[in-house]
C-alpha cells in the first residue's frame, strides 16, 4: 500500500471475526476518494492471491459485527491553510449533513445489504443526530476549538467513496451557504431515543428520500441524480427478482 501511495495511519482488530479497522492517514476528498478505492481494490487482490477472500460487506453475516466506513471531515482555509473547526462555517457544515442525512443515506448505503447494518447498540447508527464525541449518534464531533472534526458514522465499508464524499461535501457545503446553526448536540444513549429522526431503514425507503428530494437533484445534476437512482433501483430489482434467499426457505418451505 506504501508503493501505491496509499498512507496508512493506524490499524487494529475489531470486534467481529476477522475484522480489522484500517485508517487511512488524512488527505483531500478526491485523494481520498482515490485512495479508499485503491485499498480496497489491493486488499481483494492480495487476498486472492493467498488463496483467501476478503469482503468490504456493510453485514455479511447477521449474527456478525457490521462493518462501516466512518468519515471523518475537517474543514481548512484554502489560502492560508489554516483549520475552520472553530469557524461558523464549521456549524454550517454538520448542520448541512445533518439536514441532508435522510435524502443522501443512498449516497452512503447504495446496497440490499447496506441496510442490515443499522441495527441498534450495534456501534452503527439508527438515527439522525449530532452529539459531541457521541458514538450512538450518526454525526460525532470530535476535537475542540479550530481542530473540531466532524465523523459521519453513517457509511458502511460497501460504500463508493466518490459518492459518499460528494454527499458529504455537497450536504455541508448547502449548510455553509444557508447559514446554517449548529445543531442539537446530543446527548446519552441514541439508540433509545424515539423523538429524534431515523435513518431509512430499506434501500427501498433510501430511494424514495432520495428521488423525492428537489435539493439533492438541484446539487447533484438532474442527470446525475438520475443515475444513482437507476443504479439504486436496479439493485433493488435484482434482489427482488433475482434470488430466493435463506431466510425465504427457512421461514416458508414448510409453512407455505
Amino acid at each position: 500500500m506504501d508503493q501505491a501511495g496509499v498512507e496508512i495511519e493506524g490499524y487494529a482488530g475489531e470486534y467481529g471475526l476477522g475484522q480489522h479497522e484500517i485508517n487511512l492517514k488524512h488527505t483531500t476528498c478526491l485523494e481520498m476518494a482515490d485512495r479508499h478505492f485503491l485499498y480496497k481494490f489491493g486488499v481483494k487482490t492480495i487476498a486472492a492471491r493467498m488463496g483467501k477472500s476478503a469482503t468490504f460487506m456493510a453485514k455479511w453475516n447477521i449474527d456478525a459485527d457490521g462493518s462501516s466506513c466512518h468519515v471523518h471531515v475537517s474543514l481548512w482555509d484554502r489560502e492560508t491553510s489554516t483549520p475552520l473547526g472553530a469557524d461558523p462555517r464549521f456549524d454550517g457544515f454538520v448542520a448541512g449533513l445533518a439536514a441532508r442525512a435522510e435524502a443522501a443515506t443512498l449516497m452512503y448505503a447504495p446496497m440490499v445489504n447496506s441496510y442490515r447494518r443499522f441495527q441498534p447498540h450495534s456501534f452503527a447508527p439508527t438515527v439522525i443526530a449530532v452529539g459531541d464525541n457521541n458514538r450512538t449518534c450518526s454525526l460525532r464531533v470530535v476535537g475542540s476549538g479550530d481542530t473540531r472534526r466532524i465523523e459521519n458514522r453513517i457509511p458502511g465499508a460497501d460504500v463508493n467513496p466518490y459518492v459518499a464524499l460528494g454527499a458529504i461535501a455537497l450536504s455541508g457545503a448547502d449548510g455553509i451557504e444557508a447559514g446554517m446553526p449548529m445543531p442539537t448536540i446530543e446527548c446519552g444513549d441514541m439508540y433509545t431515543r424515539e423523538d429524534v429522526p431515523l435513518i431509512p431503514g430499506s434501500l427501498h425507503d433510501a430511494l424514495d428520500l432520495f428521488e423525492q428530494s428537489e435539493e439533492m437533484r438541484i446539487a447533484l445534476g438532474p442527470a446525475t441524480h438520475a443515475h444513482l437512482l437507476a443504479m439504486g433501483r436496479e439493485e433493488e430489482k435484482a434482489f427482488l427478482m433475482e434470488t430466493v434467499t435463506d431466510w425465504e426457505k427457512r421461514r416458508l418451505f414448510e409453512r407455505a
